[in-house]
């Protein structure tokens, strides 16, 4: 009899090693006599019983079942003994006698080899004999135990091999390489088998093994791959896991219960055979009936008793079904503490399903999936989130999938197509998948007619086809909580963008605390996901959002209470508390913004009180609030108008489109409220709402450059405003307002002026300072492109006094902008300049990015050479150090020179106050007498802000900015002036290719006076250029739109360029002919011809004694000092 040993390795659950009790076994077993074996105990228990051998078994717990009661007696495991010679383990006793006979062979030759050498035989004989040998002994040495490791599975019978249970490789997966390259990097602590385990390098010295089994989580939502990946992984490390690779899938299709007699080594409920790809994701068998609500049973998360009894049967254990779940686990940490398994744990519904599945030795690996985040797990692992593969990737795929589409040199298929496939796939692999397969079908559509269906949602087939989404999206669903289903029903059908905490509290007439939790409940299921860190906000996925828009309470399966829940009477209360809850924020943001219509008459609308638990509050920061929410606005718009609610949706649209008309962004977002303003005013059945409506619309197709629709807008509220029962004086001047910007911006100067004066006349006398400020601005405007320049600078100044007083600064810095643009214009450049590096400094500090584009575009604009020399004679004339020392310079080359005239200095002086205007008393900061490096980095600074290089910067980089928020008019006046810069510098074609693409915006945008323009711009600089016949094309095109615009200052200056353009080409007659026209457009308007350059060159070429008709009495004499380009 010998002692019972306890057996090597062998530690359960609780982390102590186990002592059995002081009984003796007997040496052999009295039936049949053979020796059990000293190692009995180490193999049963170190090793496990996961082999079966040949030779006698009796059961031990029917010979000693008092022994071993907690082990093999009444834990429902009946485990087999075998004969096991000399106590080697079972799975090593066959390779005993191999290792015995290849070292006994080598001994052989080893020992010839020594006779030989005693004897007198030939060197080359004893090197034949000793060669082999040494060479068998050194492959026994190292390679021996992998060889006969591989040769022992060549002939170990099918029910002893390790499980390789892992789905097929696939040669076409495509993307994720940083995600596949980290997850094969946490499996280099393992070692490969066979060969190539010989090869790998050694643990760095210092590094502790690991105690604990590798856990690899791979999460997202459906769809993204999660499977595939975890396959190839599985597959490339596959070798380094001898004892199997196991394959679980966590939320199968049957929970139905394996028979007891199931063998061990055939496929079970968990085997291969029942596998789901991962693009066969929800896919029915044939036979199999549709879920028709709750009546049909789909799939479920299996239970964890029920998998670790497939688990531990897969590894040559014999479980009960009905044994408890906290034997089950002890049993599988037991079984797996020595072993070397991989095991994929696929569709896992949380941590705490796989959490008792995880094994127990050091050596073993698991790889899970799931749709759930995996961040709050009890336990250590790595988790990796997929939110799909990138956009090439995606192209790569495709090309796999429908070679005879999108294989490279295919050509069928043009990259712009692909790439939409790819973004309407939202760059999942199983959508990309889906469509690939439909294209490469000999039956299937094209690529074009599959984008078609891809844009239609009851066409869809990533949701309507076989093993589409759709039915994986309901298995989740019903893994949801009620509220949680509830609260994405009520996201989906609002159609917001994005959710926050108080509007998912809105939705669900609950407190801003529970929606919280239930968001992030949602989140870390990958049903939302969060828009920014940080911000609070979580957004839907486009699948899931078409795909919550139609189903049923019928396909998920909901019980009456929840159906209550999902009725159309909640929906339509939901969509009230939402819409409400928006509206009351956006006025409280328009307002703070700057609506300035207090004063003048309102439409009759409802007070509006939402719940405070909502835990709504006044936006602290409007401009960041407009960012953010203006997308949800205009969804909400649409959910009043749908739900009937034009009250609601008119005051949404009325406050989104006053707060982007006055910050001059999102220009999409502008242009959606104002024509939703004008849709719900009209279903409100208000007059004044619906005047209001409309001169938004002129005010934004007027800054589109549509001013003829802008008129006409303008036209329409002034007589709609005018048949109001008490009709507002403030609204009427409003409309004149809109009617004269309109008028000028579409070239008829003269009437638009009219309009304007009345507008500001009407304002002055009712009090309305602020709205008086900003109409003499736009009729600085006017004046301007009148070329009454002085005029227009006393109206920008005295709106800038108006804004001043009104304390309103943002108005006073964009009037200033105005005066910048009309300064240059009386010469004035440098005091423009500075005017615009005050004014930009401003908008960039307050985020304003339009206004900031429009300096940079007027600071480009300026003359550069000008603007040196305005410096130049300022820093002259205000610098005394400077001027001393030119003096001196002077003298030394010169000899005695006088020093220079007070009186010149004087006049120097005077000139350089002209030139600052304003600035004339901070002159000491710039041109000051503090002499060194300061001054002169400042003026070398500015100097460098002049030069070609740095201009063409700020007028691309304000051509990114329009280009960003939309504003196409921007751009295509920004590219005018880029055209002239260009032209300036003597890139001439390059300069007229850019202001003729220019002019074809202006087309686009049908504003025709710029489009005029921008061709009479053109050939003026080509003109100058020496390209006359250039010039002349320009001209013609210029001349036709003006001849049908009310604008005779534009005429006057295309018929006098024609001129000299004809005079110049030799065509005198042609030229007489413009330039009486010209004087003749004059004479239409009362204008004194003889300050015309038409007229200095009719008198050029007909004579000093020539002269026109004297004019009227009455006529207008241009100001002093406002030179024009006619003039």
């Amino acid at each position: 009899m010998r002692r019972a040993q306890r057996g090597p390795g062998l530690r359960p659950p609780h982390g102590r090693m186990c002592t059995l009790p002081d009984v003796r076994l007997p040496d052999e077993c009295s039936e049949c006599r053979n020796p059990y074996g000293l190692g009995l105990l180490g193999t049963f228990f170190g090793q496990a019983v996961d082999r079966s051998v040949s030779g006698p078994k009796h059961r031990v717990r029917d010979r000693y079942p008092r022994v071993l009661p907690e082990f093999v007696g009444e834990d429902g495991m009946s485990h087999q003994v075998a004969r096991t010679g000399g106590g080697l383990p079972p799975d090593r006793r066959g390779s005993a006698p191999v290792i015995a006979a290849i070292g006994v062979g080598a001994a052989v030759l080893l020992t010839l080899s020594t006779v030989l050498g005693m004897l007198d035989v030939p060197s080359v004989v004893q090197i034949l004999i000793t060669a082999p040998s040494t060479l068998v002994g050194a492959l026994v040495t190292v390679f021996g135990r992998p060889l006969i490791d591989v040769v022992r599975g060549w002939f170990r019978p099918s029910a002893t091999r390790a499980p390789a249970e892992l789905p097929i490789y696939s040669e076409r997966f495509t993307g994720y390489v940083d995600q596949m390259a980290g997850m094969k990097a946490r499996f280099d602590r393992f070692p490969r088998g066979g060969l190539r385990g010989m090869l790998r390098p050694r643990p760095r010295p210092g590094t502790l093994p690991a105690r604990s089994p590798l856990v690899v989580a791979v999460t997202g939502v459906s769809g993204t791959g999660k499977t595939q990946l975890v396959t190839q992984v599985a597959h490339e490390m596959a070798d380094r896991f001898p004892d199997g690779q196991r394959w679980v899938d966590l939320y199968d299709d049957h929970e139905s219960e394996a028979p007891e007699e199931f063998p061990p080594h055939l496929p079970g409920p968990d085997s291969p055979a029942r596998i789901r790809w991962p693009w066969n994701l929800g896919r029915r068998e044939p036979d199999s009936p549709a879920p028709n609500g709750a009546a049909t049973r789909g799939p479920a998360p299996r239970r964890t008793d029920k998998v670790l009894v497939d688990l531990l049967r897969s590894l040559g254990g014999r479980p009960r079904t009905d044994a408890p779940r906290q034997e089950l686990i002890r049993l599988w940490r037991t079984l797996t503490h020595t072993k070397r398994l991989l095991i994929v744990l696929d569709n896992a519904k949380d941590a705490a399903q796989v959490a008792d599945l995880l094994p127990n030795g050091p050596r073993c690996a698991v790889l899970i999936t799931s749709r759930r985040s995996f961040s709050d797990a009890p336990f250590e692992c790595d988790e990796y989130v997929l939110n799909g593969i990138t956009r090439d990737e995606g192209l790569r795929l495709l090309g796999k999938l429908a070679p005879e589409w999108f294989a490279p040199g295919a050509g069928a298929v043009d990259r712009s197509t692909a790439l939409a496939i790819v973004d309407r796939c939202h760059r999942l692999p199983l959508a990309l998948r889906l469509c690939g397969g439909r294209l490469a079908a000999r039956s299937g559509p094209s690529p074009t007619e599959l984008l078609r269906e891809l844009d239609t949602l009851a066409r869809n087939p990533l949701l309507h086809a076989t093993g589409g989404f759709a039915t994986a999206f309901e298995y989740t669903l019903k893994e949801c909580r009620r509220l949680d289903r509830l609260l994405l029903k009520r996201i989906a059908d609002s159609g917001l963008s994005s959710v926050s905490a108080w509007s998912a509290a809105a939705l669900l007439d609950s407190s801003v605390e529970v929606a919280q939790a239930r968001l992030a409940e949602l989140q870390n299921r990958f049903l939302v996901a969060a828009v920014r860190s940080g911000d609070g906000r979580y957004r839907l996925h486009d699948l899931i959002r078409d795909f919550l828009r139609r189903v049923t309470p019928d396909q998920i399966g909901l019980d009456l209470q929840e159906r209550d829940d999902w009725s159309e009477t909640e929906s339509d209360a939901a969509a009230v508390r939402l819409i409400t809850a928006y509206t009351w924020l956006a006025e409280r943001a328009a307002n703070a913004i700057g609506r300035v219509d207090a004063a003048f008459a309102q439409p009759e609308t409802t007070a509006l009180h939402p719940d405070r638990k909502f835990g709504i509050r006044e936006p602290a920061d409007p401009d960041a609030w407009l960012a953010r929410e203006r997308r949800s606005v205009l969804a909400c718009i649409t959910l009043a108008e749908r739900h009937g609610n034009p009250e609601l949706g008119w005051r949404l649209a009325r406050a989104l489109t006053s707060m982007c008309q006055s910050r001059r962004v999102y220009w999409v977002d502008w242009e959606e409220s104002t024509r939703a303003q004008e849709r719900t005013a009209h279903a409100f059945g208000d007059r004044l709402a619906l005047g209001m409506a409309l001169l938004d619309c002129a005010e934004f197709t007027g800054n589109q450059g549509d001013y003829e629709q802008g008129a006409e807008y303008a036209l329409k509220a002034q007589s709609i405003l005018g048949r109001v029962a008490r009709p507002d004086p403030l609204w009427l001047a409003r409309a004149r307002r809109a009617i004269g910007v309109n008028l000028h911006r579409r070239g008829d100067l003269d009437d638009g002026l009219l309009e304007l004066a009345g507008a500001a006349s009407a304002f002055g006398a009712h009090g309305q300072a602020w709205w008086r400020a900003r109409t003499l601005a736009n009729m600085a405007e006017v004046h301007n492109h009148l070329d009454l320049h002085r005029r227009a600078q006393e109206l920008v100044l005295e709106a800038c006094a108006l804004f001043e007083a009104e304390g309103d600064w943002e108005q006073y810095y964009k009037a200033r902008v105005l005066l910048a643009e009309v300064l240059p214009e009386r010469g004035r450049h440098l005091y423009a300049w500075f005017v615009l590096v005050d004014a930009r400094k401003r908008f960039e500090e307050r985020g304003d990015s339009w206004y900031v584009a429009r300096c940079l575009r007027a600071s480009a604009e300026l003359d550069g050479d000008e603007l040196t020399r305005q410096y130049n004679k300022c820093d002259a004339a205000l610098a005394p150090t400077r001027r001393d020392r030119a003096w001196s310079w002077l003298r030394s080359r010169r000899g005695p020179v006088a020093d220079p005239d007070p009186s010149v200095l004087s006049a120097a002086e005077q000139e350089a106050k002209e030139l600052l205007g304003e600035y004339w008393e901070v002159r000491d900061f710039e041109f000051g007498p503090n002499p060194g490096r300061t001054r002169r980095a400042r003026r070398y600074a500015a100097r460098e802000e002049w030069t070609f290089v740095r201009r063409v910067q700020m007028l691309s980089e304000a051509i990114r900015i329009f280009q960003g928020m939309g504003d196409q008019w921007g751009v295509s006046r920004t590219r005018l002036v880029l055209g002239r810069v260009q032209i300036h510098s003597g890139a001439v074609d390059a300069g007229a290719q850019t202001m003729r693409a220019a002019a074809e915006g202006f087309d686009e945008l049908r504003d025709q006076w710029w489009h005029a323009r921008s061709h009479l711009q053109t050939a003026r600089h080509l003109y100058n250029a020496r390209r006359p016949l250039e010039a002349l094309r320009h001209a013609r095109d210029a001349e036709k739109v003006y001849r049908r615009l009310a604008n005779h200052t534009g005429r006057i200056r295309v018929f006098t360029l024609l001129g000299r353009i004809l005079e110049t080409l030799e065509d005198n007659e042609g030229a007489e002919r413009h330039w009486r026209e010209a004087l003749d457009a004059a004479r239409e308007h009362g204008e004194d011809v003889r300050h015309l350059d038409a007229y200095e060159n009719l008198r050029g070429m007909l004579g000093p004694d020539w002269d026109a008709d004297p004019p009227d009495a009455d006529t207008r004499v241009a100001e002093d000092g406002d030179g024009g380009d006619a003039r």
